[in-house]
């Protein structure tokens, strides 16, 4: 008897997480009967990572055709615009010198940024160093936005750094198509955080841009505030804790979800979560 009920145990355990690494394969599975957050949170991570690779391909495409061009003139312009247009995400599309300042630039209503000298940010001084691809955390861009910038390096057909290509990127238009279909009208909430506790996205707006560790809001809820140390440090995880619900209402116990997602070393930590009712509790 003993043996029997442990070969069913068994089997449970194993049909549970292969139902689980089926899942993530699909990139579209069934959101709305689903109750495990770590599900929906590979379905994210599919999808965002699909949304960064993108935008990859397209400036490294825009850095081969500058290398022809130059990162100057009318042709380097036409060529911004192009990865400019259709993109509601981005803020501008910038070429920059080897020394740090901005060549070229669009839209044009940005045109009175040009030859401004932006290389003691930490993401410029990075690729001028490394001559590699880079991504930034969150920073207060010349233009005014709070954003993060893509940049990739461009080079001459004889291999002479001319500079990059950047991408000023609105980092809430970037996930917010993903994220919604998913938070709307269902029982997930999904936010994304830095490593420093930082907010870059959550549904609720009002705690975008808030640190979870300094912010007197998440002061009453020590439980919340000790689960995001635990997300900042571990890449990935599972957890619980008590904080208000969509809308900043009553507080309520949720489950949570996390892993990493980010470019070029830059991590940031993506979290589903939802009010326990079928696990963690």
């Amino acid at each position: 008897m003993r043996k029997s009920i442990f070969l069913y145990a068994a089997c449970v355990i194993i049909f549970y997480f292969g139902t689980i690494a089926f899942a993530a394969e699909v990139i579209d599975i069934d959101i709305g009967n689903l109750d495990d957050p770590r599900i929906v949170l590979e379905e994210l991570k599919v999808k965002v990572n699909k949304a960064f690779n993108q935008v990859e391909t397209e400036l490294s495409a825009a850095a081969q055709e500058l290398s022809a061009t130059g990162i100057s003139g009318p042709a380097a312009k036409a060529i911004l615009d192009k990865l400019y247009n259709g993109k509601e995400f981005l803020v501008d599309c910038t070429t920059i010198s080897p020394d740090g300042r901005i060549v070229a630039i669009t839209p044009d209503n940005f045109k009175d940024q040009e030859g401004k000298d932006i290389s003691g940010q930490e993401h410029i001084g990075r690729l001028i160093r490394t001559k590699k691809p880079t991504f930034s955390d969150v920073f207060l861009s010349v233009e005014g936005f709070n954003a993060v910038d893509f940049q990739y390096p461009v080079f001459s057909p004889g291999n002479e750094f001319l500079g990059s290509v950047n991408l000023l990127i609105k980092y809430e238009g970037l996930f917010s198509p993903i994220v919604l279909p998913i938070v709307q009208g269902g029982p997930f909430d999904v936010w994304i955080i830095q490593k420093n506790g930082l907010t870059l996205y959550d549904p609720d707006k009002e705690e975008i841009g808030r640190n979870v560790f300094e912010d007197p809001l998440y002061k009453p809820f020590p439980s919340y505030v000790e689960l995001c140390r635990r997300i900042v440090k571990e890449e990935s995880g599972f957890g619980s804790y008590n904080f208000l619900n969509k809308g900043l209402g009553k507080p309520i116990n949720k489950d949570a979800a996390w892993a990493t997602i980010g470019m070029y070393g830059v991590e940031w930590r993506m979290v589903v979560v939802r009010e326990r009712r079928t696990i963690g509790g």
